[in-house]
């Protein structure tokens, strides 16, 4: 990250804005922020557009962090859907991803671990094991 010399006194929404505070007092924030701003300049963006592209940027990483595991396989399914995938497909993958619901139970998103994916694989019979994996590999590269 390029250092930018951090100003006496940089521009603050309000003096008692507590970002401001921050950003007048540590020149790491400071620099971050000029960084941001370059970055976005230098992808062709405008720096005005940067308030609009953290804001989507905190929907789609922060604003739902306890999404439960159902709601994120209906919006799978619903991104699967948009792409053009064959309704065979769309069937199988609700199928599948409703067993993994069904034996994990409709936990946070962000609770959903490697151990219980690979017991949820490696349970019920041997031939649909492979169909299982994948239904789960395609969902966690989504998610």
């Amino acid at each position: 990250m390029p250092t930018h010399p951090a100003p006496e006194n940089p521009p603050a929404v309000c003096s008692d804005d507590p970002f401001a505070a921050r950003l007048r007092s540590s020149p790491e924030q400071w620099h971050a922020l000029l960084w941001a701003a370059a970055r976005m300049e230098a992808a062709g963006g405008r720096i005005a557009d940067l308030p609009q592209a953290v804001e989507e940027w905190v929907a789609a990483h922060l604003a739902a962090p306890d999404i439960g595991l159902s709601r994120a396989v209906a919006e799978h399914l619903d991104d699967l859907s948009a792409l053009g995938r064959s309704p065979a497909t769309l069937r199988n993958r609700r199928w599948r991803l409703g067993r993994l619901v069904a034996a994990v139970g409709d936990i946070p998103l962000a609770r959903l671990s490697r151990g219980a994916i690979a017991s949820w694989i490696a349970s019920g019979p041997s031939a649909s094991r492979r169909d299982r994996h994948a239904a789960a590999s395609a969902f966690c590269r989504w998610a």
